[in-house]
């Protein structure tokens, strides 16, 4: 991952989704990225970005070369863009978690499933994330097993973070 700003307020996170592409997330304000806050855009690319890439990427601008040789960027409309359904690379605790008792699935099934985790490190470690990070990853090794074990699926839990994101 690899974050990028303008020299403002707004923040570019840029993600690697295969090997064949890659996304750029655009937040509003410097912070929003690291307060599980939702894009106000995301698009998504093939091949390897390079900085010209995330600069045409960016929403609401368009990238002009300055005379130093420097790219700058000019506001543009953006009225016209597509609607993309993004599955948000985090959300805040507070935000799975809600959507969790909102959809059926308690805590304390939380609970039990991360004490269920036979390696004892592992389980510890996962007990630390659930408890005191603030916010939960969708590409944490242990979401995937996590989650099947609370009988949800890969789809199920990017709906969940679609869903979390707008709570």
């Amino acid at each position: 991952m690899i974050t990028y700003t303008d020299g403002g307020d707004r923040e570019a996170v840029i993600t690697a989704i295969s090997e064949a592409g890659w996304t750029v997330s655009v937040f509003d304000s410097f912070d929003a990225y690291r307060t599980c806050q939702t894009p106000t855009e995301v698009r998504t690319f093939r091949g390897t970005p390079n900085r010209r890439d995330v600069l045409l990427a960016w929403p609401g601008w368009t990238p002009r070369v300055r005379d130093d040789g420097n790219w700058s960027l000019l506001p543009e409309s953006t009225d016209d863009l597509p609607e993309l359904s993004v599955v948000p690379a985090t959300v805040s605790a507070r935000q799975i978690r809600l959507w969790l008792v909102r959809h059926g699935v308690s805590l304390a099934a939380v609970d039990a499933a991360i004490a269920a985790i036979p390696d004892a490190q592992a389980r510890e470690e996962c007990r630390v994330e659930w408890d005191f990070a603030p916010y939960v990853e969708r590409s944490h090794p242990m979401l995937v097993p996590l989650a099947a074990a609370l009988g949800l699926s890969e789809a199920q839990v990017d709906e969940a973070f679609r869903e979390a994101a707008t709570i």
